[in-house]
């Protein structure tokens, strides 16, 4: 039975809709210290545990706009279920991130490697879709059918 192409995106609507509600999590992880420190808003300088929570927070919102559109560029270009194994590991990079940020801020590194790894990723994986379909679009060239031929029929 062939899927039709909305079910093809239901894995990346998931991981989606997760990254999602991690973001939610984050802003309510710092609403959480605010009030456990009695810290005032709209302060945000003076609580070094507030601060590392609010920083961890907000390093995640200035990555949204990067990791949402390459995401989705890779799935609709490059795959929706492969583009979404960095994507998951995307997730779980923030979440290493925020979790050690709000710790010490040393120990916010593996997250932020693993989020780095995942971003280039999923930048690779766009780009190359996006290669792949301009070349069979506007140059009526099937870099897949090559592949395939030249593989001798292994892919």
């Amino acid at each position: 039975m062939a899927l039709s192409k909305m079910d093809d995106y239901i894995i990346p609507a998931a991981v989606t809709s997760l990254a999602s509600y991690q973001y939610a999590y984050f802003a309510m992880q710092v609403g959480q210290v605010r009030r456990k420190l009695k810290f005032p808003p709209p302060k945000t300088t003076g609580e070094p545990e507030f601060e590392r929570a609010h920083r961890a927070q907000q390093n995640a919102v200035e990555f949204a706009p990067i990791f949402f559109p390459i995401y989705w560029v890779s799935c609709f270009f490059f795959h929706p279920v492969l583009a979404s194994i960095p994507g998951c590991l995307y997730v779980i990079g923030r979440h290493m991130y925020f979790k050690g940020y709000c710790e010490a801020p040393g120990k916010r590194l593996s997250g932020f490697k693993l989020i780095s790894f995942s971003l280039r990723a999923l930048l690779f994986m766009g780009a190359a879709g996006i290669a792949t379909a301009a070349l069979r679009r506007y140059a009526d060239i099937n870099l897949y059918k090559y592949v395939a031929e030249y593989s001798g029929g292994y892919l």
